[in-house]
């Protein structure tokens, strides 16, 4: 069985390879955007297909935001007979 001394210092050694990694990944994929080869046509075909693939989501909450804000509306340019003040 390992001592507590010992588990404590091989879980900081797991969490500090993991920001290790994770620093290392991050900074080969920021070098890699200024970098040959770059794939244009890929990347225009894939910015389409979000595109289209995203219109559906993108109409139906219009539509509610639309229709909230309708009802809001609605509900406020009428003044309600109980808040009115009686001259």
């Amino acid at each position: 069985m390992a001592s507590p001394v010992s588990a404590l210092n091989d879980l900081l050694k797991e969490k500090v390879a993991a920001v290790q990694d994770f620093t290392l990944l991050g900074w080969q994929a920021a070098r890699k955007i200024f970098g040959r080869p770059r794939y244009l046509a890929d990347t225009l075909d894939q910015m389409d297909i979000i595109g289209v693939g995203s219109l559906p989501i993108v109409i139906l909450a219009s539509f509610f935001i639309g229709a909230v804000t309708g009802r809001g509306a609605r509900v406020t340019s009428y003044p309600s007979p109980v808040t009115r003040s009686v001259p």
